[in-house]
């Protein structure tokens, strides 16, 4: 039987077991979601124990989000026995912004007289027209928004699908919504502002020719690559690492280490970006309340898009496959 490495990123079968044992708990509704399904990576010492032949168990971290209460709970479950080894309620905090629930907030907000009015006072009368952005906001001390899952919503004016979401803003609406339930709490209209003409079309037709002076760049490797990929485990030029993709952090490099002399110098244990926090300054009141948190409220790793052949990368390419799973606690791909 093969041995797996405590890093190698959790298989769809993993996750399945995972959500399977903590439902079996019975402490987990159907109306519950998951924020994250990770692997709990082991310490230092486990890996070291690891390499001297030692079996480590395998753990996955579960981050639960039972609807609507503002809380979440962490749950770490030990496989192939499928053990809920710690299980931790922590009430009033609030999870990453899940996507289930910020499609209710955009209907709800699409389906409210108030917000209807104030975009018909504005001289749109297609809502379809108009791109709803919900952003997870800060406790502000407001007791309409206590013990509730809070987005404010922002708007933007697309003539066109294709159009840039963000070229044209709706200046002066802002719409607070309680996501969980999918119900507006509030929607303030601070003025008309002018809409800006600009579609920003990202089409090539839609805009000024492309230069032709460049010069063709063609990357070759006739021998093949450097590197080498097993696993998750890459080696390149006595350098190795492992490489997994986190749901929030994104890409995390472990392990990374270095051949010096016949043995391996370690150089770094784990490397990942663990926050981006973009506070936008601005102190009006449409704006001030933005800071956004790009990994813990939003998911670096969530957010990623799949790199394509010839267009994202060229050259002698080896992609990672990653499987990632639902709010619904479903594997996917």
């Amino acid at each position: 039987m093969t041995r797996v490495h405590p890093l190698e990123p959790l298989t769809a079968d993993e996750i399945e077991a995972a959500v399977a044992a903590v439902r079996a708990t019975g402490r987990v509704t159907e109306a519950a979601r998951f924020s994250t399904i990770t692997l709990d990576e082991p310490p230092k010492e486990a890996i070291a124990a690891f390499d001297r032949g030692e079996t480590v168990e395998r753990r996955v971290r579960l981050l639960i989000v039972p609807s609507p209460e503002c809380a979440v709970v962490e749950a770490i479950v030990a496989l192939p026995s499928g053990e809920t080894v710690s299980w931790e309620e922590r009430p009033d905090v609030r999870p990453a912004l899940l996507f289930e629930e910020a499609i209710k907030a955009i209907v709800a907000v699409q389906e409210n007289p108030e917000w209807q009015a104030a975009m018909r006072k504005r001289g749109i009368e297609d809502f379809d027209k108009v791109q709803i952005d919900p952003w997870p906001t800060g406790n502000f001390g407001i007791p309409l928004e206590e013990g509730r899952r809070i987005a404010r919503c922002l708007f933007y004016y697309r003539e066109e699908p294709t159009d840039n979401g963000y070229a044209r803003p709706i200046e002066g609406v802002l719409a607070t919504v309680d996501m969980a339930r999918g119900v507006v709490l509030e929607v303030v209209d601070y003025g008309v502002v002018p809409i800006p003409e600009e579609r920003g079309s990202y089409y090539p037709e839609d805009n000024e020719p492309q230069r032709t002076d460049l010069r063709p760049l063609e990357i070759t490797q006739p021998q093949g690559p450097s590197f080498t990929v097993e696993g998750n485990l890459v080696r390149w030029q006595k350098w190795s690492l492992r490489v997994s993709m986190d749901p929030v952090e994104g890409l995390v490099l472990h392990t990374v280490g270095y051949e010096d002399g016949g043995r391996v110098r370690p150089i770094l244990h784990r490397a990942s970006i663990c926050e981006m926090v973009v506070p936008y300054g601005d102190p009006g009141p449409m704006h001030s309340w933005k800071n956004a948190f790009d990994a813990g409220e939003w998911g670096l790793g969530r957010m990623a898009n799949s790199l394509a052949l010839g267009c994202d990368c060229l050259g002698e390419i080896r992609y990672f496959d990653v499987v990632t799973a639902t709010e619904q606690g479903q594997p996917s791909t």
